[in-house]
């Protein structure tokens, strides 16, 4: 299982690095005006993604072992339409974007979704090489194609629409091909499609609420600091999560290894070995960034983020017990029980929302102590997960 996960963590590392690529890419050939532009592209596609995931999402790996994949495949496919759909029609209407980008950004946003939900399907049938390759090739297609475009002379943000579209049409046939052969393997018995959308939409929608209260805790201080003031602290905190693609990784490998599994004897043990490794690795990399002097980060980042070394020490520290929690989310979630993970998550927003009013009320509204609450909810986050784990286990 641990080799697996390093094979995960490596896949998600490459896609991370060829992202970025394609980030320098539409920066140096389109400038900074297009590439917010298309930075706007990206989250009217992640926004899609969130209204999509309510029909299962990450949960559809559980259900698997309850209701056919295909029946939930139908679905999504229908959900995701309208999803995205909606999505695009708010921004439309919010004048972010024009009709022409609206027949672009549709059937993207639904592209993604497709391939997300195979990714899924791919992780339930633990076919892991499937997803790695497919997920790594995406990205490494997605910057050689616009590259091409863009060196071609086709200097636009359509270039990038172009790109995003044709690769990720080619990423999902290529999926579909692959998943064919699965349709008509052993499953549990069918189920009526009212039963099938109440399931889907129950757990998707759980999980769901799950993301967006993370979202609202770990982003709450965008809302409150100011746009100079964020520089620092929004490459810290980006530093800070890039260690969670560890936990992250063994959790995705033991979800979809253990799922309805995870509270026997063996599961409870993996989990635990698992966990072991987890903390071990966190608290290095940890032990990494105090010693790695505050001038590094002056140097790659430039002379206006000197205090990135200080907050990224206090994100860190918290980050640590936080993968904890991240991990033991998918023991939770292999269990059918996502109802404990927003119980997690919840305590950790209120810690976050007890810290922001001290400092609001004593006039300390600065970015080191909201750095401080943040990083105060990612333990809290962490030790309301160890509690449960621990009642749930030692009964």
């Amino acid at each position: 299982m641990l080799k697996l996960a390093a094979k995960s963590w490596v896949a998600k590392l490459l896609s991370a690095l060829f992202n970025f690529g394609t980030i320098i890419i539409v920066s140096r050939y389109l400038g900074p005006a297009d590439r917010g532009v298309c930075a706007l592209y990206t989250v009217i596609i992640a926004a899609a993604l969130v209204l999509n995931d309510f029909a299962g999402g990450p949960t559809i790996i559980y259900l698997m072992k309850h209701c056919r994949w295909v029946s939930m495949r139908r679905v999504y496919r229908i959900w995701s339409a309208i999803g995205s759909c909606c999505v695009c029609l708010l921004f439309v209407w919010w004048g972010k974007i024009g009709w022409p980008e609206f027949g672009w950004l549709w059937p993207i946003c639904w592209l993604s979704g497709a391939i997300i939900f195979q990714q899924y399907l791919m992780m339930g049938l633990n076919k892991f090489s499937w997803y790695n390759i497919l997920s790594t090739c995406s990205s490494a297609s997605i910057m050689l194609v616009l590259w091409i475009l863009l060196s071609c002379g086709w200097l636009s943000t359509t270039a990038y629409l172009v790109a995003l579209a044709s690769v990720w049409f080619v990423i999902m046939i290529v999926g579909w091909w692959m998943l064919r052969p699965f349709e008509n393997a052993e499953v549990p018995a069918e189920m009526g499609w009212r039963e099938v959308v109440r399931l889907m939409f129950s757990k998707g929608g759980l999980n769901q609420s799950v993301h967006l209260v993370g979202i609202l805790n770990n982003r709450l201080v965008y809302s409150i600091l100011s746009a100079v003031s964020l520089g620092a602290f929004s490459n810290a905190l980006a530093l800070a999560e890039a260690m969670l693609l560890l936990p992250g990784s063994m959790g995705q490998v033991f979800y979809a290894k253990m799922v309805t599994r995870s509270e026997t004897a063996a599961g409870v043990k993996a989990f635990k070995s698992m966990m072991k490794v987890n903390i071990a690795l966190l608290l290095v990399g940890w032990l990494a960034v105090l010693i790695i002097p505050g001038s590094i980060y002056a140097w790659l980042f430039g002379p206006g983020f000197s205090e990135v070394k200080p907050l990224f020490v206090v994100l860190s520290a918290g980050i640590v017990v936080y993968g904890i929690y991240l991990l033991t989310s998918y023991w939770q979630s292999a269990a059918g029980k996502f109802q404990n993970n927003l119980l997690s998550v919840s305590v950790g927003l209120v810690v976050n929302l007890v810290g922001v009013g001290i400092l609001y009320f004593t006039d300390n509204m600065h970015v080191s102590g909201l750095t401080y609450s943040l990083s105060a909810s990612f333990m809290a986050i962490g030790l309301a997960s160890i509690i449960q784990f621990w009642r749930q286990t030692s009964r």
